[in-house]
């Protein structure tokens, strides 16, 4: 095959992929979300973060419609099938998230902050979003973003609705470094869906281990 036609493929590809993602714009999460399984290799940030923008914007519009719907004092059954649908959007992104996830150069990220850090959501109201970070520490890395230089982790000790945005200069053990950091919650417990973030922070860091 020669390179014309990789492109082509290529092309071809991600039409079919963009064509897909349009199915969570509709009734059938059940079948989008079998299409999706059988094509999804490695994709671009942009169609991930199509689909993840096309996802939560239904789950708007379904909890819209539920809120108005509970106000009206409607039909068990209408909020039934609203409820289900959110869920099925929910289980559809997850195991997006999770491919994405997949496809991570990293997954474990062993991190040294050389001064205790103070993070919270304040918008939230919650001493559940007041967090410290101080010492060495485990996370599990969930996100990467090389060109806006930040990566996104989680650890065993916060909430699963609550990830750390951390910016860095270079993915690189022992080097001393600064960035900001904050905290993200998602009530979906996805770092993609309906995300409020807390006020940065200044930290100075390193990282100990990338694997």
């Amino acid at each position: 095959m020669n390179l014309n036609d990789k492109i082509k493929n290529q092309e071809s590809l991600i039409e079919e992929i963009n064509q897909n993602i349009d199915l969570l714009l509709n009734e059938q999460i059940i079948q989008g979300l079998k299409v999706f399984g059988k094509l999804i290799t490695s994709l671009p940030k942009e169609l991930y973060n199509k689909a993840f923008k096309s996802i939560e914007d239904e789950i708007g519009k379904a909890s819209d419609e539920l809120d108005d719907i509970k106000d009206k004092k409607d039909t068990l059954s209408k909020i039934d099938e609203l409820l289900a649908k959110i869920e099925r959007l929910e289980s559809l992104a997850n195991q997006i998230e999770e491919k994405k996830e997949s496809e991570l150069p990293y997954k474990k990220a062993v991190i040294e902050f050389k001064k205790k850090i103070n993070l919270d959501i304040e918008s939230l109201k919650s001493p559940e979003f007041q967090r410290n970070l101080l010492g060495t520490m485990y996370f599990k890395v969930v996100g990467l973003d090389e060109d806006s230089k930040y990566i996104l982790l989680k650890t065993n000790s916060f909430p699963d609705t609550t990830f750390i945005k951390l910016e860095y200069k270079k993915l690189e053990p022992y080097k001393d470094q600064k960035g900001d950091v904050n905290l993200l919650y998602s009530r979906y417990k996805n770092p993609n869906l309906n995300v409020v973030e807390g006020d940065p922070q200044d930290c100075y860091f390193k990282f100990v281990e990338l694997s």
